[in-house]
């Protein structure tokens, strides 16, 4: 009995502190974006321009290794290499957006990382925000407040762009710590009998 309490304890701490990054956030707003932004929205009008967009705003002298990691339109559909890794949902105007991971998928790593957040017609049409290591873990919901309030704009789409980087899912690490735990048990069966 208690070999049995101790194992569904150590099960129960394996899974929260696998699952426990899912519960923290990113809240960001116009004013976190440190000044960056980009008008008119010409300059910026496509992905091969938004890269320009990046580089000039953030002084990078290369942006080859970046790739649309993920895209939402405002109405319309998701976009990028990890689409189906995450789901945005608009309210507002919409002034507001929530970019939230979808558990079981493959998640963006970022150790270089740009969020852009664009309206058609304000000015400025775009908003830029950098990503550090310690800044989002790629599971973390972003919520976006506050774009655009009181003018005629509202957000039309969101982005991140970045270095594609494997990392491993939570999913993923959850199965291997029960793996692990039923190998410990079944090495522990063995030597008692």
């Amino acid at each position: 009995m208690r070999t049995r309490n101790w194992t569904l304890s150590l099960v129960m701490l394996l899974l929260a502190f696998t699952f426990s990054g899912n519960a923290q956030a990113l809240v960001l707003g116009p004013g976190d974006m440190n000044g960056r932004y980009y008008q008119p929205s010409g300059q910026c009008a496509g992905e091969d321009k938004q890269l320009g967009c990046i580089a000039d705003v953030f002084s990078l002298d290369d942006t080859t290794s970046l790739t649309l990691l993920y895209k939402s339109d405002y109405g319309g559909s998701d976009s990028g290499l990890l689409a189906g890794s995450y789901h945005t949902d608009y309210t507002g105007d919409p002034n507001n957006a929530i970019i939230s991971y979808i558990d079981g998928m493959a998640a963006i790593s970022c150790p270089e990382c740009y969020l852009v957040v664009k309206d058609g017609n304000a000015n400025p049409n775009y908003y830029f925000y950098q990503f550090d290591e310690g800044d989002w873990n790629g599971i973390e919901t972003i919520y976006l407040n506050g774009f655009w309030v009181g003018t005629q704009g509202a957000i039309s789409h969101v982005a991140i762009w970045g270095t594609p980087v494997g990392v491993p899912e939570p999913g993923a690490l959850a199965l291997l710590g029960i793996g692990l735990l039923v190998m410990t048990m079944a090495v522990r069966r063995r030597r008692i009998n």
